[in-house]
């Protein structure tokens, strides 16, 4: 059984859903308005995703940094597209673990700190 706000993994597997969700669009929305600097979001594969967000956020959100959480393989394989998109990039081995093997997680942290750095994004 699930339940609300659990997320479902499957190694190995494309799923084609929106990265945004309707109330993932109120959320962005309201965090303009509340002059948030920050918004760390999960579930962006792609820098479309990025896009999107800077999208929803319009104009106004312009001052708010967008920081993806690096939590799949897809994200890891987009890697250079989203970081020259993004704002920052704040990697989530702990989820990673879950589609890559635990000793490859550890290397790609490594490539996607050197990958930022040398782009001058910020990483966490």
């Amino acid at each position: 059984m699930l339940i609300s706000n659990a997320s479902v993994t499957v190694p190995n597997a494309t799923i084609p859903l929106p990265a945004i969700s309707a109330s993932d669009k109120e959320l962005l929305k309201m965090a303009v308005g509340e002059c948030v600097e920050y918004l760390f979001v999960s579930g962006i594969q792609n820098k479309q995703g990025v896009l999107d967000v800077k999208d929803i956020l319009g104009p106004r959100g312009n001052t708010i940094l967008i920081v993806v959480k690096i939590d799949t393989e897809i994200a890891v394989e987009n890697i250079d597209e989203i970081i020259k998109t993004a704002d920052g990039i704040l990697i989530d081995a702990d989820r990673l673990v879950i589609e890559l093997p635990k000793e490859k997680v550890f290397l790609i942290q490594k490539s996607i700190a050197a990958k930022c750095n040398l782009a001058g994004t910020q990483s966490f």
